[in-house]
């Protein structure tokens, strides 16, 4: 994944414009918190 960021301000310093980019290369990627298949749920709790 590919993130970009520009940031440009004003002589004076009062004004900045940001340009910010998140995934500029629009890949599929996949975020999970579940159970994974084929797995046991409670591998941790010592019983076999």
């Amino acid at each position: 994944m590919v993130d970009a960021a520009i940031s440009l301000y004003s002589e004076d310093g009062r004004h900045q414009f940001n340009l910010i980019g998140r995934n500029v290369t629009d890949e599929i990627y996949a975020i999970t918190a579940g159970a994974t298949p084929r797995r046991c749920a409670n591998f941790n709790s010592g019983s076999p």
